[in-house]
């Protein structure tokens, strides 16, 4: 007997049009296609709070996310908003971190540079 469900193991190559093409839940790669993230940027997200996965998964466990809410997400420009700006700011603490460990901020090293040229 052919398989009628539509979803082939990956959201690629699926019509995201209609939650009916994909299952009920997700892991963080496919949540992060839908909502136009990486997968890398999923737990992030999820440890800023601003995605929450289904039961209670220790910290090593995959994820899944409810495919209903991660469409409601994908259509909530204001939540896009809030969630982009978490990363924007996600990277810009790490890489201030990692130029202070350096002991010169990457902007005085430019500057450093510029006034020797």
């Amino acid at each position: 007997m052919e398989n009628d469900f539509p979803y082939n193991g990956t959201m690629k190559n699926n019509n995201f049009g209609e939650i009916e093409t994909y299952p009920a839940r997700m892991t963080a790669s496919d949540a992060g296609e839908i909502l136009g993230f990486g997968a890398n940027e999923i737990p992030i997200l999820v440890a800023k709070k601003m995605l929450k996965p289904l039961g209670k998964p220790v910290p090593n466990a995959t994820k899944y996310f409810a495919a209903v809410q991660i469409k409601i997400l994908a259509q909530n420009e204001d939540w896009l908003h809030k969630a982009t700006q978490v990363l924007y700011d996600y990277w810009k603490d790490k890489n201030q971190r990692k130029t202070s460990k350096t002991g010169t901020p990457a902007e005085s090293r430019l500057t450093e540079i510029s006034l020797s040229a």
